[in-house]
């Protein structure tokens, strides 16, 4: 069956197209479930079941590992949240453009105050436990005989 396209009118090649999608959607549906019939029938014969074969997907394909848990919320809708991960969300830039801050926009609950937990790690990065000398602190003196670079350092006395 061979259609001369170039003879038919748009109306004309707009039902070809939909009886073409409509075709194409029909034997993709049949192949889905005779592959499916086959996979079936492969596991049946073999004693298992999907879900054994396949038990050790830990994740779908393409995610990302982490938390995906959000820290970001849209006051103005709740339901729209944000991971702080990827493209930032339009109301989230939209709220930052009238001047809202992004700690206001932070979820709390279950968490940490901000400026809190910011104090926190900066006490513990910086804890003498560890011997860590805070940024900007002064260095010490080096003494006249220090050694530099594994030699002895001479002394300039006059």
């Amino acid at each position: 069956m061979a259609l001369n396209l170039v003879k038919l009118s748009c109306n004309e090649l707009d039902d070809v197209i939909a009886q073409a999608n409509a075709e194409k959607a029909r034997k993709r549906q049949d192949h889905i479930a005779s592959t499916r019939a086959e996979i079936e029938a492969l596991l049946a014969k073999r004693g298992l079941t999907l879900k054994e074969v396949f038990s050790s997907r830990v994740g779908a394909p393409g995610k990302r590992a982490g938390s995906g848990q959000p820290k970001f919320r849209n006051p103005a809708e709740p339901s729209q949240t944000w991971s702080g991960w990827g493209k930032r969300p339009g109301w989230f830039v939209q709220a930052l453009a009238t001047g809202a801050k992004e700690q206001e926009l932070l979820i709390t609950s279950g968490r940490k105050a901000p400026a809190a937990a910011k104090k926190a790690r900066a006490t513990s990065k910086t804890g003498s436990a560890r011997g860590r000398v805070a940024r900007g602190a002064p260095k010490a003196a080096k003494s006249p005989g220090a050694k530099v670079g594994g030699k002895l350092r001479k002394s300039k006395e006059k």
